[in-house]
């Protein structure tokens, strides 16, 4: 495979696989994102553990990010979230797992919404006003 240079600031979505030894892991970045009125996204759509999380708002209200173990993209508003993270505005939050990672047996999922309620379907007015890294295996 030929690597891809990103340039400082880019506004990019990616995925990025490490070879560990024998097992593979995968590292998504979902940065500088947050489209208007857009609020949903299949991460993997196979069972996948994740093993870390950092997330950050950078806009002026509250943003609440929930995972989804589904293997097909969340409908915003539907069903029961897996994780939530809620962030205030303006802060950053690396998501404590434990050692053995978290399991999704179907796949990730996620939406991101305004109201932290799981009925809740309002998305982000502002873009790009949040970034999520995720580590999965």
């Amino acid at each position: 495979d030929t690597p891809v240079v990103l340039g400082t600031g880019s506004a990019t979505i990616g995925k990025v696989s490490i070879t560990a030894g024998s097992s593979l892991i995968s590292l998504f970045v979902l940065g500088l994102a947050g489209a208007v009125n857009v609020n949903s996204a299949s991460i993997v759509a196979s069972a996948a553990t994740l093993r870390a999380i950092v997330f950050t708002n950078y806009a002026a209200t509250a943003r609440h990010f929930k995972m989804y173990n589904t293997a097909s993209v969340p409908v915003a508003g539907a069903g029961t979230p897996t994780i939530v993270c809620s962030m205030a505005a303006a802060g950053t939050l690396a998501l404590p797992l434990p050692v053995e990672g978290f399991p999704f047996s179907l796949g990730i999922g996620y939406t991101m919404t305004l109201g932290a309620a799981n009925n809740d379907t309002t998305p982000t007015a502002t873009a790009p006003d949040f970034s999520v890294s995720l580590i999965y295996s």
